[in-house]
């Protein structure tokens, strides 16, 4: 019986990485983790006057109580993205829609 070379072989995280990389089931788990660290990675008074509606297709729909909030993230949209991909996966968020 012949062995398989090394590098057929991959570590159960490579492939569950693998397979959520490859499969609309990754972009699902990324909105869960931003849903669930949403106070986390916003801080309490965003978190508070802002909450997630969906995301689709990069697009992430927020609903925003605060005139003045929705004024200051879109001000500063390009950091607000930025920040929210620092923490799930460089270009998961594309475009913020306040609603």
């Amino acid at each position: 019986m012949k062995y398989l070379q090394r590098s057929y072989y991959k570590s159960s995280k490579e492939s569950i990485d693998n397979f959520f990389s490859n499969s609309q089931f990754g972009d699902k788990m990324l909105e869960m983790k931003l849903r669930h660290d949403w106070e986390i990675i916003m801080g309490k008074v965003i978190a508070e006057r802002a909450s997630i509606i969906e995301i689709n297709d990069g697009v992430l729909s927020l609903k925003v109580n605060s005139a003045a909030l929705r004024n200051e993230l879109s001000m500063n949209m390009s950091k607000f993205i930025e920040h929210l991909n620092k923490n799930t996966k460089e270009g998961f968020i594309k475009q913020i829609i306040f609603k």
